[in-house]
């Protein structure tokens, strides 16, 4: 952006207030990038363990950590919410909520869907 006289302007990026479609659509490409990076690391343990019963032993050691826990809920939550919120892509891209209102609500019910059913998969395989 240029003034008036053909200067840049200032422009600070900690005072821009992001709309939640704008939010919703980083986060959607930052866990679709987790997810990808993600795959090689399991694809790794999954053929560990069809190698033999002491090399599946190793993958559930290497699975079993306790400080894996916040990774595991990322990974779930990032699994669900750009699943969610790919579906309200395929919608807005067939015409189906384009409009202002609708497009907020979608993007805040995509936020809360993917948290609440991200908690109910963490407690149910916890338990």
């Amino acid at each position: 952006m240029q003034s008036s006289d053909g200067r840049p302007i200032y422009l600070n990026l900690m005072k821009i207030r992001l709309p939640m479609p704008g939010i919703i659509s980083i986060m959607h490409r930052g866990f679709g990038l987790i997810l990808s990076f993600s795959i090689p690391i399991f694809t790794y343990l999954f053929a560990l363990s069809l190698q033999s019963e002491a090399g599946f032993n190793q993958a559930l050691e290497y699975l079993d950590y306790n400080l894996f826990l916040p990774v595991y809920f990322v990974l779930i939550w990032g699994f669900i919410h750009h699943l969610f919120a790919g579906i309200r892509y395929l919608l807005i891209d067939i015409e189906i909520g384009v409009e202002r209102d609708v497009s907020y609500n979608s993007s805040y019910v995509v936020l809360v869907a993917a948290l609440l059913v991200t908690i109910i998969i963490s407690l149910v395989v916890m338990l």
